[in-house]
């Protein structure tokens, strides 16, 4: 229900999770990091949470070519939509949009400048909310590498999602 309404409300969304007193910044973090999901999560032809096996097989493919599962299994196996169709179900009844299909992700967001501390931790050193230009930021090697990390990271949050449903059916 949250992501739903963070879909078509995300100024609303943004401010109630920048606590009091934070600036624009951490406003500028907030919005990104969650229309980030939202482009994993939208549109959702069969539904919110509702697993398809051509997604769920790409990710194991993924997670099997990188080392961090070492086999496979069949999808009915692992993975039961159950629990979402019902869930689905119920926020249909109560006349909210679960698919989402008309969602169309802003054309740019708030450019997002990252840097590496001394201690190696990314954190964004500067924003803009114009589009973004050609102009590579001047640290690029250490953008490339937050790049690259924010990839592994969104990998490694669905491998986890698929390690919790297995795990789930396993222990069920």
């Amino acid at each position: 229900k949250g992501w739903i309404y963070c879909r078509d409300h995300e100024e609303e969304c943004v401010d109630f999770v920048t606590p009091v007193g934070m600036g624009t910044l951490y406003k500028a973090r907030q919005r990104y990091q969650m229309r980030e999901i939202n482009k994993l999560v939208w549109p959702a032809p069969m539904g919110i949470g509702v697993h398809t096996e051509e997604g769920l097989l790409g990710t194991q493919a993924t997670a099997l070519a990188s080392g961090l599962i070492n086999h496979t299994v069949p999808f009915e196996d692992h993975t039961n939509n159950r629990y979402a169709r019902e869930a689905n179900e119920m926020l249909i009844e109560e006349g909210l949009d679960v698919e989402g299909l008309y969602f169309d992700q802003p054309q740019y967001q708030v450019k997002l400048s990252f840097c590496l501390d001394t201690n190696g931790v990314a954190d964004i050193c500067a924003f803009s909310g114009e589009p973004p230009t050609d102009n590579p930021p001047k640290d690029l090697e250490s953008y490339i590498l937050v790049i690259v990390i924010s990839a592994i990271s969104v990998s490694a949050l669905l491998i986890l999602l698929v390690t919790c449903v297995f795990l789930y059916k396993w222990w069920t």
